[in-house]
C-alpha cells in the first residue's frame, strides 16, 4: 500500500462535532487531512489545492454534497467521493452515486464503515494510477509504432527498387512510386494486374516455380524481365518472401534492375574469353569495370519491412494485455462485488429475526468473497507492474526450505476447513540465488490453486529436486486435473481458461499466467503435467547457490494427526 501521508483527504460536513470525528480518526491512520464546514468553504479549497478523496455531508446547506461532488468531479475527475447521509436519505445517496460517488455512509457514522470506506477509495486511486501508467506506456508504443510506418513509408517512397505488395494469387495490391515511373503505368493499370503479367513469357514457367519453391521455404532469388508499357524488357533480379497487408496473408516481391549489372558482367565474360583465346593485346584497367552485387539493397529493403511487421505484433500484444486486464476487472471484481452486497443484504435480513446459525453461514460466504477480492486485486496489480517492467528485482541468497514453511503455514487454517492434507518434504540446507518477494507471490499462488481444485480429504505435496545448478520445486496435488486440450492454455494471455474449484471457489485464470512471466524474471521457467481426474504437478526452477551445502542435511517431515499441515 502506498504511503497515506502522500494521500490527501478533505472531509466536509455541517455538523462540527462529527466533522471533528472523522477528522481525528483519519490524522490517526497518518492521512494529510482538512476539513470545512460547507460545500463552497470545500469547493474553495479545492480549487486551490485538489485533494485525492472527498468525504461528504449529502445534506447541507447553500450548496449540499450533491453539488459539491458535481463541481469537483468536473474539475478534478479523478478525485474519488465518498457520501455521508441519514437512514431516511436512500433517494439522495442513489442520486449521489449516480453523479460519481464511489461509495455511502449512513449516519450515524461508524469507525469501522468509515476505515473500509477509505481503504476501498485507497485501493481505487492506486488501480486508475496504474491504468494511467498504462496507458501511458500504450500511447508511447502507438507513437514508435507510427514513427516507424512513417519511416519505412518515406524508404519504401524513395527506393530504387520495384517493390510490389501481392496477395496469395498473385494480384498486385500495391506498389511504391519507381514502378509506374519506369514501366510506365498508371496506378489504376497496375492494381489488381497479376504479377505474370509484368514478366516476359519467357519467364512465366520460371515465376511460378519460385512462388513455389517460397512456399516451401526454399530460397526465391532469380534472374528475369519486367516488361514496360512500351514492351521494352528491363533485366531484373527479384526475392520473393510472405508476409501480411492489412491482416492477410500476402507476398512481398522486389526487384532490382540489373541490366548494367548484367552488361558489365557479360562484358567481363567476353573480355575473359578473347584473352583465354590470345585475341586481346590491350591492358584492360580496373577502373573501367564496376560490379555491383543486387543482392544487398534487396535483402535491406526485405529486411525493413518484415521489422515493420515485427513492431506491429508487439503492438498487438499490449492491446491483448490491456484487454485481458479490462476484462477481468469489468467482470470478475463486478461478480466478486455483487455477491458482497447480495450477502449483506442477506445478513441484515436474517440478523432482524436473529437466527445466529444463518448469520454464521452468510458470514463465511462473505468472508470468501472479500478473500477472493483481495487476493484478485493483489494478483492484478503484481501482474500489472511485470507488464510494465515495475518490479523492483533484488537478487538474495535464502533456505528454500525456510521460504516453504513460511508459504505453507499461511494455509494451514484453510487447509484444516477443507480437509485436506498438506504436506512438505525439502532438505534442511538448500540455498537459491531469488527475489524474495517474486518466490514468496509464486509459491503463494501455486499453493492456493492445488487447495482451490483438490477435493476434501485429498492431498497436497510440496517437494524440491536439485539439479546441478538448478533447484526444482514442484507443487503437487490429486485433485481434479486438467485435460490436455485446456493445459496449453494455462500460461497464455490471449486465452481464457477458467473454472471454478471443488468448493465453488472463483478463479480468474490470471494467477498461473503471472506466475510464470514472474519466475522467468528471476532466469527460472515454469510448466505443468496434468490427467484429467487424478490431479496436477506445477514446477517451476530456482537458481541453485552453490556457496552453501546444497547436497546435504537432514530432509525434514512434520506432521500433524488431523488435515492441514504436514
Amino acid at each position: 500500500m502506498q504511503n497515506q501521508t502522500n494521500i490527501s483527504i478533505i472531509a466536509v460536513d455541517d455538523e462540527p462535532f462529527a466533522l471533528h470525528i472523522i477528522a481525528e480518526f483519519l490524522s490517526r491512520q497518518n492521512y494529510n487531512v482538512r476539513t470545512a464546514e460547507s460545500g463552497l468553504d470545500a469547493l474553495s479549497q479545492l480549487n486551490d489545492k485538489p485533494a485525492d478523496i472527498l468525504i461528504t455531508d449529502i445534506v447541507m446547506p447553500l450548496m449540499n454534497g450533491i453539488e459539491l461532488t458535481k463541481k469537483v468531479l468536473e474539475n478534478n475527475p479523478d478525485t474519488v467521493v465518498i457520501g455521508i447521509t441519514a437512514i431516511d436519505n436512500v433517494k439522495k445517496a442513489v442520486d449521489f452515486m449516480k453523479i460519481g460517488g464511489m461509495d455511502f455512509i449512513q449516519k450515524p457514522v461508524k469507525i469501522d464503515d468509515l476505515e473500509n470506506a477509505i481503504q476501498n477509495a485507497v485501493k481505487r486511486l492506486k488501480l486508475k494510477k496504474e491504468l494511467q501508467e498504462a496507458n501511458k506506456q500504450l500511447k508511447i508504443k502507438n507513437l514508435e509504432l507510427e514513427t516507424s510506418r512513417n519511416n519505412l513509408k518515406s524508404i519504401f517512397d524513395t527506393m530504387n527498387d520495384f517493390v510490389f505488395i501481392l496477395n496469395t494469387n498473385g494480384c498486385v495490391l500495391h506498389f511504391n512510386p519507381v514502378v509506374c515511373e519506369q514501366l510506365g503505368f498508371s496506378q489504376n493499370e497496375l492494381i489488381g494486374m497479376n504479377i505474370l503479367e509484368l514478366h516476359s513469357p519467357q519467364n512465366l514457367e520460371n515465376v511460378s516455380q519460385n512462388v513455389s519453391d517460397m512456399f516451401s521455404g526454399k530460397q526465391t532469388l532469380f534472374i528475369g524481365h519486367l516488361i514496360k508499357k512500351n514492351g521494352n524488357p528491363i533485366e531484373v533480379e527479384t526475392k520473393i518472401s510472405k508476409s501480411l497487408w492489412n491482416g492477410q496473408d500476402a507476398l512481398i516481391a522486389v526487384s532490382r534492375d540489373v541490366t548494367d549489372y548484367k552488361k558489365a558482367q557479360r562484358n567481363m565474360e567476353a573480355i575473359i574469353e578473347a584473352f583465354r583465346k590470345g585475341e586481346v593485346d590491350a591492358v584492360v584497367r580496373k577502373k573501367d569495370i564496376f560490379l555491383l552485387r543486387p543482392e544487398t539493397q534487396v535483402r535491406q529493403t526485405e529486411t525493413a519491412l518484415k521489422n515493420s511487421v515485427a513492431k506491429q505484433n508487439v503492438l498487438h500484444d499490449i492491446n491483448t494485455t490491456k484487454d485481458r486486464f479490462f476484462s477481468i476487472i469489468g467482470h470478475d471484481l463486478r461478480g466478486i462485488f455483487n455477491s458482497l452486497i447480495v450477502s449483506t443484504d442477506m445478513l441484515i435480513k436474517i440478523a432482524q429475526k436473529n437466527n445466529s446459525s444463518q448469520i454464521i453461514k452468510f458470514a463465511t460466504i462473505l468472508k470468501k468473497s472479500i478473500h477472493n477480492a483481495y487476493e484478485l486485486l493483489e494478483n492484478l496489480l503484481t501482474w500489472s507492474r511485470s507488464q510494465r517492467e515495475k518490479i523492483d528485482i533484488t537478487f538474495v541468497v535464502l533456505n528454500i526450505k525456510e521460504l516453504i514453511e513460511h508459504n505453507i503455514n499461511l494455509f494451514v487454517e484453510r487447509a484444516r476447513q477443507k480437509k485436506i492434507v498438506l504436506t512438505y518434504d525439502v532438505p534442511d540446507n538448500v540455498y537459491v540465488l531469488v527475489d524474495k518477494n517474486i518466490t514468496n507471490t509464486i509459491l503463494r499462488n501455486l499453493i492456493a490453486n492445488a487447495l482451490k481444485f483438490t477435493h476434501p480429504g485429498g492431498q497436497i505435496h510440496v517437494i524440491i529436486e536439485q539439479k546441478d545448478n538448478t533447484v526444482l520445486v514442484s507443487v503437487r496435488d490429486n485433485g481434479i486435473g486438467i485435460d490436455s486440450e485446456n493445459l496449453e492454455k494455462l500460461f497464455r494471455i490471449d486465452s481464457k481458461y477458467k473454472r471454478k474449484g471443488t468448493d465453488n471457489e472463483q478463479g480468474t485464470g490470471l494467477g498461473l499466467k503471472m506466475c510464470k512471466e514472474l519466475v522467468q524474471k528471476i532466469d527460472g521457467d515454469m510448466w505443468v503435467t496434468s490427467e484429467e481426474g487424478k490431479g496436477c504437478i506445477f514446477t517451476f526452477s530456482l537458481k541453485a547457490h552453490r556457496a552453501y551445502p546444497a547436497d546435504g542435511g537432514i530432509k525434514s517431515s512434520f506432521s500433524l494427526s488431523e488435515p492441514g499441515l504436514h
